[in-house]
Parts: structure tokens; sequence; C-alpha cells
């Protein structure tokens, strides 16, 4: 949640939009730290997050450095 707030720094982000993005994780199980390991989590955190705020992939993935 913290790299969706340095977004919405950059980018104009509804908080509707935070919500979709949170319940998308949260579907998919992002939580669970052993289901999947950290550069699957954040190629679908970068998937979710584009789908959902219509930005470029690189815009997303500069936050995850």
């Amino acid at each position: 949640m913290n790299l969706i707030a340095d977004l919405g720094q950059r980018h104009k982000i509804a908080k509707t939009q935070v919500r979709l993005i949170a319940l998308e994780m949260e579907r998919l199980n992002m939580d669970d730290s052993f289901g999947m390991d950290r550069q699957q989590q954040e190629d679908l955190f970068v998937d979710i997050t584009v789908k959902i705020l219509n930005l470029p992939p690189r815009a997303v993935s500069e936050l995850l450095i």
C-alpha cells in the first residue's frame, strides 16, 4: 500500500482506484509470503496497477527498485 501512496504523489489516483487495487491483491492472495516469491508478487502488483490505473508498466516498476 505504501507503493500506491508513492504513485499517488506522482499521478492522480482516486480512493476508489486504491480500493480496487487492494481488493484485487487480496483476491489473488498476495499477502501470503510463502505462496509466491518476491518477483512474482512484484509482477502481479505491476499487472494489477497498470490495469486499474492505466499507467505504463515502467511508471509502476520504477517504484519497486
